[in-house]
């Protein structure tokens, strides 16, 4: 009986992107953290699920010109209060260093 390996279980799978969106998180952490300032945009949408989705993206300026990046999905179905995407977003900006960094908050 042959094995054939294909690299392509869900688990290979699973990993190798958690593996590039941890690498990927690091590098955007790293140019927010070397930009005189940044420009936070959110936007909600509902997914199929209907399930509430808040997207986060960055822009800032970096030695190649002005980035703008998706950086994640939060699902804020149970907590749509400004209270607590105010709570959410602080606290992505304290986990980034760059809460004192932010010159534009964009919907």
């Amino acid at each position: 009986m042959n094995k054939v390996f294909t690299g392509t279980s869900g688990k290979i799978q699973d990993d190798l992107i958690s593996a590039i969106a941890e690498v990927m998180g690091e590098e955007i952490r790293r140019e927010i953290n070397q930009a005189p300032f940044v420009a936070v945009m959110v936007d909600e949408t509902t997914d199929v699920s209907n399930r509430a989705q808040l997207a986060l993206m960055v822009r800032d300026v970096t030695d190649t010109g002005v980035k703008e990046r998706f950086v994640r999905f939060d699902d804020v179905t149970g907590n749509k209060r400004v209270d607590d995407i105010a709570a959410l977003l602080i606290r992505f900006l304290e986990d980034h260093d760059c809460l004192d960094k932010v010159m534009a908050l964009l919907k």
